[in-house]
C-alpha cells in the first residue's frame, strides 16, 4: 500500500569509549550501526559532537563539569531511529605546590569535577585523601617523582609530585674542639645544596669543613651546622670548649724551692703539667720551684689542659749563688783576705758584722776585733734575692803588758802578760 518499511539503528556497544589517558572528549569510537544501509547519520550536540556515515562518533569540546547528552540519529526513507550518548567533561587538576621535602602535606588539588576517586602511585609511601597529598619518605640522594590521579566516571586526570630527598649528614671526625680547631669534612648524601651555620662564637663552615669559634667562656659552647637542598635540611651539631686562661695570683719566678702564689684557670676540671728539667712541681696550680745549679735563669712551663684544650704560664727560677773562697778565711784585724767568687754574676755583697769588717767584690777587709776571743762575720752574696754566705773569722787583738822592760845582761825581768792568754 506504499508504506515504507520501518528502519531500525541498534547499539552493539558501549557508546563511549574512555581513553587511557583519561581525556573524554576529541575521541573517535565507532559504536553505531544499522540493520538497513544506505540512511543517513546525523547529531544534535550543543559541544561539536559529530558522526560520520559510517556511524563513527567523535565526542566534542567538552569544557564543562558534568555530563552532556547528545543525540545520535539515523534516517532512512523518512524512517528515523536515535541513540543517546553520554559525553563527560574533561578532567583538569590544579596544584598550587608540587614539590617538597619527605613527610610533607602540600596544599590540595583542586579538581574541576567533584564525585571522583584520588590514587597515587608511589614507591616511597606518598598517599592522598580528598586532593591533599602527604609525600612520602625520600631516602635516596635525588628526587623522587609520584603520580597523584584523579577519576570520575572513567576519566581520568593526573599530576605529578616530587620528592626532594633529605640530606643526611655524617661527621668525618670528632665534632668536638678546641676554639679555632678545624675539625674533619662533614659530608651529606645530597649533592648541590649549602651549608650555613647557627653560632654565636664565631664558628663557620665551608663545603662542610667546620672552623670553631672562639669561646671565651667557662663552659662549652654548642653550634648547629645546617646543610639544605631544596628546603630540605639536616642539622649536626659541633662543640666548642672553652680556652683555659691562667692567671698568677703573684710573683712567677724566685728562688729554688721557692713556692709561688697560685696559679688559677678560668676552666675547671682540669689537669696540671709542668714542663722542667730541674723539678720544678704544680699541684692544683701551686707550683714549687726546682732547684737551679746553673749560672742563669732557667725557665719552665707550667700547662693546664682542659678537654684538650690547654693554656700555659712560664715561671722563672733564678740561679742560686755558690760562694767560695780562694784563701784563707779567717786572719788578724785589718787583714785582706783573698777573693770569695761567686757562680752567679751581676748580684751584691753585702756584711753582717759588728767590728766593721767590710766587702767589695768578693774582697772581704776583717775588721777589728778588740775583744778576747775570734769573731765570726757573715759574708753575703744576693742575686735576684737568692743568696749564698760564707763566715769569716776575726782573731782578737794581741796586746803584752809591759810593752817594754830593760835590765842589765843577767838580770831577770819583771813577768810580761800577753793578750789573750792562749797565745804564745
Amino acid at each position: 500500500i506504499g508504506v515504507s518499511a520501518n528502519k531500525s539503528v541498534w547499539q552493539f556497544v558501549r557508546v563511549l569509549d574512555i581513553n587511557e589517558n583519561g581525556y573524554c572528549k576529541s575521541d573517535a569510537i565507532q559504536r553505531f550501526a544499522a540493520n538497513l544501509q544506505g540512511g543517513v547519520w546525523s547529531v544534535s550536540s550543543d559541544i561539536g559532537t559529530t558522526v560520520d556515515q559510517s556511524g563513527n562518533v567523535t565526542p566534542g569540546s567538552h569544557t564543562g563539569i558534568s555530563i552532556v547528552y547528545d543525540t545520535i540519529f539515523y534516517a532512512l526513507d523518512g524512517c528515523t531511529d536515535t541513540a543517546v550518548v553520554s559525553i563527560h567533561p574533561k578532567i583538569s587538576l590544579t596544584a598550587t605546590d608540587t614539590g617538597n621535602c619527605s613527610n610533607v602535606t602540600l596544599p590540595a588539588i583542586q579538581s574541576n569535577v567533584s564525585g571522583g576517586m584520588w590514587s597515587t602511585l608511589t614507591g616511597i609511601g606518598t598517599s592522598v585523601i580528598d586532593g591533599t597529598v602527604t609525600l612520602g619518605t625520600n631516602t635516596g640522594t635525588v628526587s623522587d617523582q609520584d603520580t597523584v590521579f584523579y577519576e570520575a566516571d572513567g576519566c581520568k586526570d593526573s599530576v605529578y609530585v616530587e620528592v626532594y630527598p633529605t640530606p643526611i649528614l655524617t661527621a668525618g671526625g670528632a665534632t668536638t674542639g678546641c676554639s679555632g680547631s678545624t675539625l674533619s669534612a662533614i659530608t651529606s648524601t645530597v649533592q648541590g645544596g649549602m651549608w650555613s651555620t647557627l653560632s654565636g662564637i664565631g664558628t663557620i663552615v665551608a663545603d662542610g669543613t667546620v672552623t670553631l669559634g672562639t669561646n671565651p667562656g667557662t663552659t662549652n659552647d654548642r653550634d648547629s651546622i645546617v646543610y639544605a637542598a631544596n628546603g630540605c635540611a639536616d642539622t649536626v651539631y659541633v662543640e666548642t670548649y672553652p680556652t683555659p686562661s691562667l692567671s698568677a695570683s703573684g710573683a712567677t719566678s724566685g728562688c729554688s724551692g721557692t713556692t709561688l702564689s697560685a696559679i688559677t684557670s678560668t676552666v675547671a676540671g682540669g689537669s696540671w703539667s709542668v714542663l722542667s728539667g730541674i723539678g720544678a712541681l704544680v699541684e692544683d696550680g701551686t707550683v714549687t720551684l726546682g732547684t737551679n745549679l746553673g749560672t742563669t735563669s732557667d725557665q719552665d712551663t707550667i700547662v693546664y689542659s682542659a678537654d684538650g684544650c690547654v693554656d700555659t704560664i712560664y715561671v722563672e727560677t733564678y740561679p742560686t749563688p755558690s760562694l767560695s773562697a780562694s784563701g784563707a778565711t779567717s786572719g788578724c784585724s785589718g787583714t785582706v783576705l783573698s777573693a770569695i767568687t761567686s757562680t752567679v754574676t751581676g748580684g751584691s755583697w753585702s756584711v753582717l758584722s759588728g767590728i766593721g769588717t767590710l766587702v767589695s767584690d768578693g774582697t772581704v777587709t776583717l775588721g777589728t776585733n778588740p775583744g778576747t776571743t775570734s769573731d765570726q762575720d757573715t759574708i753575703i752574696y744576693s742575686a735576684d734575692g737568692c743568696v749564698d754566705t760564707i763566715f769569716v773569722e776575726i782573731s782578737p787583738a794581741v796586746s803584752v803588758t809591759p810593752s817594754e822592760a830593760e835590765g842589765a845582761p843577767g838580770q831577770t825581768l819583771p813577768s810580761f802578760t800577753g793578750n789573750p792568754v792562749l797565745g804564745s
